[in-house]
């Protein structure tokens, strides 16, 4: 009998820690090979599939502008990664508060509102503001600030997931465009 209690336990903590290794380091390399490949494991439920695909022709579309116009400029990818890598949670929920509770006019007004509320201290931020001006649109903006609101996103994902999840994007967007010859770096 204890021998079973024994070896339940140990079958119990190995799910726990193979769950736990999928959720914190496959599941974004999982959504951003769904979102640049448009390709999908078995396991992913088709109401999953469908929210991906929504977004995943637009999002490619200004992840890729975007990692080209800023290859063209010299910022590289890893320096993009850093900066990811050093935006803290509470300073995006602010400054996502800020949007929502403002008449917002121009992609200018948000980038200066982010600038202000999201402290980089590795690199000039201030290089950014032409990429995102010139592959932004405020209409982009009202339709993602719409949707964190109606689906309540803030709440449900997971930061370091999030923050995973859009490195990965990044990454897999890179490889996908030096594939392709399209970026020099």
């Amino acid at each position: 009998m204890k021998r079973i209690l024994i070896i339940g336990i140990v079958l119990l903590l190995l799910v726990v820690g193979v769950s736990w290794y999928y959720y914190e380091k496959q599941l974004p390399k999982v959504v951003a090979k769904a979102i640049i490949k448009n390709k999908y494991p078995v396991y992913i439920p088709e109401k999953i599939q469908g929210k991906i695909v929504k977004v995943s022709d637009t999002l490619n579309a200004k992840v890729e502008n975007f990692l080209v116009t800023t290859d063209t400029i010299g910022i590289s990818i890893n320096e993009i990664l850093k900066i990811i890598d050093e935006v803290k949670e509470e300073d995006v929920r602010k400054t996502i508060s800020i949007i929502q509770n403002q008449d917002i006019k121009s992609v200018e007004e948000v980038f200066d509102i982010a600038v202000e509320n999201i402290p980089i201290k590795s690199f000039n931020v201030e290089l950014l503001r032409e990429p995102f001006i010139n592959n932004i649109k405020i209409n982009h903006i009202n339709r993602a600030l719409g949707y964190l609101r109606t689906h309540n996103i803030l709440e449900l994902i997971d930061p370091e997931i999030a923050r995973e999840t859009i490195k990965q994007v990044i990454i897999q967007k890179e490889d996908e465009l030096k594939s392709r010859g399209i970026l020099k770096n």
